[in-house]
């Protein structure tokens, strides 16, 4: 599924994201790209 979302927050093991209806969630870092992630920060900003 695909959904408009906004990043909330970056840390090392994945990115905190804010949905509608006020619910946040987590992507963990294995989730965010097929290859090796190291840092989230590298790829994503909060906002």
């Amino acid at each position: 599924d695909e959904l408009d979302c906004t990043v909330a927050g970056l840390v090392d093991f994945g990115i905190f994201l804010k949905l509608e209806d006020g619910l946040e969630g987590l992507v963990h870092i294995s989730e965010l790209d097929w290859g090796l992630v190291d840092d989230p920060r590298t790829m994503y900003k909060v906002g």
